[in-house]
């Protein structure tokens, strides 16, 4: 009988997409503990002024306990120190396409982006389904130019936005002020992207 050591189990962690294949809905209990678990990882390395720029499932490991861990930090980005640093940001596009934020799309990448790549995960996991559709490019600019389907029309089993309150946030028009990870309602106990 071969034993594991306890170090390398946990280490020993499946994507969240191999857990959960694509087409596969989350129940919304199910998606609240990833969310919470996902936001507090990338709270923590934007507060370390890391920006990850390629949130989605396949960088998402779920160990044996279901602890989900944010995973990839290759394409990440480092904030400038002080606001009005003369350090050039890194302009060039990364990332995903069908998680892209409209502010990426454009050269801008900051914390917001990772909220709302966070927002096009979680409605796949809910919806069985990314918003948009299409060839990389014509699915980017839909992020800058289209809303995404209401998620009631992609999933109507799931509750009316009107009995939701709001965990997480998918404003296009406000990108820049996106409240801090930290600010997501702990717990979370339902969802909105409007």
């Amino acid at each position: 009988m071969s034993m594991t050591p306890p170090v390398l189990y946990d280490m020993l962690s499946l994507a969240c997409d191999t857990r959960h294949p694509a087409g596969t809905r989350l129940s919304l209990e199910h998606a609240l503990v990833y969310v919470v678990q996902v936001a507090s990882a990338l709270q923590y390395a934007h507060d370390q002024r890391l920006i990850h720029r390629d949130v989605k499932p396949e960088n998402m490991l779920l160990d044996a306990r279901e602890q989900l861990l944010l995973a990839d930090f290759g394409l990440a980005l480092l904030l400038p120190t002080y606001p009005a640093s003369t350090q050039v940001l890194d302009p060039a596009l990364a990332g995903t396409a069908p998680y892209l934020a409209p502010e990426q799309v454009q050269g801008q990448p900051g914390p917001a982006s990772d909220q709302y790549a966070l927002g096009v995960v979680v409605y796949e996991w809910l919806c069985g389904q990314r918003p948009f559709r299409g060839t990389p490019i014509e699915v980017a600019m839909q992020h800058v130019s289209a809303p995404p389907p209401p998620f009631y029309e992609q999933a109507p089993d799931l509750p009316p936005p009107s009995r939701r309150s709001s965990c997480v946030r998918w404003p296009k028009s406000q990108r820049s002020v996106s409240p801090p990870c930290r600010t997501l309602p702990p717990p979370c106990n339902t969802l909105l992207i409007t």
